[in-house]
């Protein structure tokens, strides 16, 4: 019974688990741990710009030990994990970047759908491919209909 008790609370905060913005105001007793987090995912953002996605990658995982419940940040790694060996890595970011926030990036099921091809999931990646299909068709009729 105890442990089945301490399954469901697992399970429970799992899927209450909310987005938490890189923000000074949601980490105000962690001021300097914070401004260290701030300063990785800065230096991250400048090493993928360059594409430079392992160095990015390590900058960027030092970032999600301080918030590892920001979707843009879980977004970040698993487009760096896409484009590296360990791609297989990309799919949890992924999938935990979309549970946190399903409006992360337009490309997010374009970006599931790579990973899981990428990894052999096939029918994952045609599911994602669809989805992401039916956004970027909606996102043409209402653009269409604007004028």
């Amino acid at each position: 019974l105890f442990i089945l008790s301490i399954s469901y609370s697992f399970q429970i905060s799992i899927c209450f688990t909310q987005n938490i913005d890189f923000e000074k105001k949601h980490f105000k007793d962690n001021k300097k741990l914070f401004k260290e987090a701030a300063k990785e995912l800065k230096t991250g953002d400048e090493y993928y710009e360059v594409r430079r996605f392992t160095t990015a990658l390590g900058h960027y995982k030092k970032a999600n030990k301080f918030n590892p419940d920001n979707a843009f940040l879980n977004f970040k790694i698993g487009k760096c994990y896409i484009k590296t060996i360990n791609r297989i890595k990309s799919i949890g970011f992924l999938e935990k970047a979309y549970r946190l926030d399903p409006d992360v990036d337009k490309d997010i099921h374009y970006l599931l759908g790579q990973a899981y091809q990428l990894n052999y999931q096939w029918d994952k990646a045609i599911d994602e491919y669809k989805k992401y299909k039916n956004v970027i068709s909606l996102k043409q009729h209402c653009y269409k209909n604007r004028y």
